[in-house]
């Protein structure tokens, strides 16, 4: 029976009962035979109660539990009770074919997604420890049931909530000098993890030192036959070496990259090595050697993790063939735009901790991204807790100076406002059409060439009329703006790092600063040399202004002599402008940063910036810092941006 077909009959019987009377004098008027009687429809409402009695195996890294359930004094056959939830039907039939309309529905539907990770036993049920803290939400989350807990799981889940190992960790000497307090303790954290075998998500804000944290570990763990492995983005292959360097000098290092007959040569070393340092560029370009099960690491650590969060993606996918015994994923953005990133790193972590992703997207991403559904955010972050550690700079660096953020609006000019609702018209027009014969999903593209049309004639008229412009034909508000920041900055005798999504952009400035005698260095995908770029600003007094492209500039920097920071053209992801502003708020700094967002008024950027904070409250309700939900925008959302 459908579950729609359940409800009408559901209707059905309690029309029948409390209409009874009427309808026996409806049928004895008419001379209707009367075939059954009232006593005979048999239905009742109620709850299910459960009671579980669980137990822990901590050596065998195992879980076992029984579930006994009840309505009232009448016991229910838990397995009858698990295919009535997963048959849709909305009334349960008990063996004697009396009805029962179960109150507590969903609390049972819960269990029943649970007991999937579970194996079933003639007594009960078996599975992994990392379910425990799931096991804990299930059996107390609800007023309905009861637990019986054996003295080694309410012991386990003392040491998952506090997350450190039962033994003192001994760390090389030099770590225990330079570690701060917070980082002895993630490093105390990953140890609680190795002990049972576990993996997780170090995920402290940017600045709070993920990287000696995790050479702490690896120092200590090196194995002389065997090496470990970092995955991190090209651009921050030598920023690892060079730490490697310098806080733990103990580890051999190698850096895997070069031409095909380079890496063939590099290959034949790695067991000479205990760190093996490559990039996912040489993951995907070198997927037979990493994907050999005879390719054996120690540790896999995958830095800026968010580069598998799409699990469709050939990163992702040849991540998680690497044969490691221990796994760590570093990144100070867990989440950037939906809950199914964080199944694609746990995916390459623990195989299976999250389910099959069919299954993630139906118990979490489309109840928390499509509907909102708070019970199944909270179910999921007591889930993902224990396996991932957040610390933020507020909470452990009390001695950071102050990081002081602003919103500056400028007006645009006669012709740039001109331009401005030119390019509005006829790019609202296009999308509109073709989201009108091609549905919104399809629409896309169209959709963020339009927005990035808008975006650029915010920016600068030349960006979009010609890229050879000459930029003193045409005014920019913005640009202005950016100009007297920086010129003011000077006279403070203050740095500043400017960023902006847009190298074209940044051309033009480059062009505006020249002309006032201001030095510069510059930064995008282009340069070769990053690491001379970024000692020269941090150590020549006469470079005063620091160019970057977000995309290249917003990970592996550390650019403390900075303190003041402008994000020229602000964009839908909070994360990476607070991965850019934390390139000068770190360990380091000394001065008060000031981060400036510069926005063009009454234009498709204040739209963005009002539809950019519901994107950050979804990361922040998972990993700890806000309780709110962001609901998934609908064409309706981006409709508005072009009216």
């Amino acid at each position: 029976m459908h579950n729609e077909q359940g409800k009408s009959f559901l209707k059905l019987l309690l029309y029948l009962k409390t209409h009874w009377p009427a309808l026996v004098r409806f049928a004895k008027e008419r001379g209707y035979p009367i075939l059954f009687t009232r006593d005979t429809i048999s239905f009742t409402s109620g709850n299910v109660n459960a009671r579980f009695s669980v137990t822990a195996d901590t050596d065998r890294d195992w879980l076992y539990f029984d579930v006994a359930c009840y309505c009232g004094d009448e016991k229910l056959s838990l397995a009858d009770i698990i295919a009535f939830i997963e048959s849709g039907q909305s009334v349960f039939r008990r063996a004697d074919g009396s009805m029962l309309e179960i109150a507590n529905r969903e609390e049972l539907e819960r269990l029943a997604a649970m007991l999937r990770h579970f194996k079933a036993r003639e007594e009960g049920f078996e599975g992994k420890l990392y379910h425990a803290a799931e096991l804990r939400y299930i059996m107390t989350s609800s007023p309905y049931y009861e637990t019986k807990r054996a003295e080694s799981f309410d012991q386990f889940m003392r040491q998952l909530d506090r997350g450190t190992p039962i033994q003192t960790v001994r760390l090389p000497a030099h770590f225990e000098k330079k570690l701060r307090p917070y980082q002895k303790e993630g490093v105390e954290w990953i140890y609680f993890l190795r002990n049972f075998r576990f993996a997780g998500i170090l995920a402290d804000d940017m600045g709070l030192g993920k990287t000696i944290q995790a050479l702490a570990v690896l120092s200590a763990e090196r194995r002389s036959a065997v090496p470990s492995v970092v995955i991190c983005p090209k651009t921050l292959l030598y920023n690892w070496k060079q730490e490697a360097a310098l806080h733990a000098p103990e580890l051999s290092t190698l850096i895997y990259a070069g031409t095909p007959t380079e890496r063939y040569e590099l290959r034949g070393r790695f067991k000479q090595h205990d760190l093996i340092i490559t990039s996912y560029n040489m993951l995907k370009t070198d997927e037979a050697v990493f994907s050999d099960p005879d390719m054996r690491f120690n540790y896999a650590v995958l830095d800026e993790s968010q580069f598998i969060k799409n699990h469709a993606t050939k990163n992702a996918q040849i991540a998680k063939k690497l044969n490691a015994d221990y796994r760590l994923a570093l990144t100070g953005t867990p989440l950037e735009n939906n809950v199914s990133e964080l199944w694609s790193v746990f995916d390459f972590l623990m195989p299976g901790f999250l389910g099959s992703h069919e299954e993630f997207s139906k118990r979490f991403h489309k109840p928390i991204m499509e509907q909102g559904d708070r019970r199944a955010l909270e179910h999921l972050r007591s889930k993902i807790a224990p396996f991932m550690l957040r610390r933020v700079k507020g909470d452990v660096l009390k001695e950071l100076p102050a990081k002081m953020e602003q919103e500056l609006t400028c007006e645009l000019g006669d012709a740039q406002r001109l331009l401005y609702q030119e390019i509005l018209a006829a790019v609202r027009n296009d999308v509109f059409s073709v989201v009108e014969t091609k549905g919104f999903t399809r629409a896309q593209i169209h959709i963020l060439a339009g927005l990035t049309k808008l975006r650029q004639v915010c920016d600068h008229p030349a960006l979009l009329i010609s890229k050879k412009a000459d930029r003193k034909k045409y005014e920019s508000a913005k640009l202005d703006l950016a100009l007297e920041l920086i010129e003011e900055a000077m006279e403070g005798g203050h740095k500043v790092l400017l960023f902006s999504q847009f190298t074209s952009m940044l051309d033009l400035i480059v062009e505006a600063v020249t002309e006032r005698g201001i030095r510069y260095r510059y930064l995008s995908g282009k340069t070769k040399d990053r690491k001379s770029c970024v000692d020269e600003f941090n150590t020549d007094p006469a470079i005063s202004v620091f160019l970057i492209s977000l995309k290249t500039g917003g990970t592996g920097l550390n650019l403390t002599a900075a303190d003041t920071v402008i994000i020229f053209d602000p964009w839908w992801n909070p994360s990476v402008e607070a991965q850019a502003a934390d390139r000068a708020h770190r360990i380091g700094q000394t001065k008060t940063v000031n981060v400036y967002r510069l926005y063009t008024r009454g234009t498709i950027e204040e739209k963005i910036k009002a539809l950019k904070e519901q994107k950050r409250v979804l990361a922040d309700a998972l990993v700890g810092e806000s309780a709110d939900l962001f609901k998934k925008l609908s064409w309706d959302d981006v409709r508005k941006l072009f009216l």
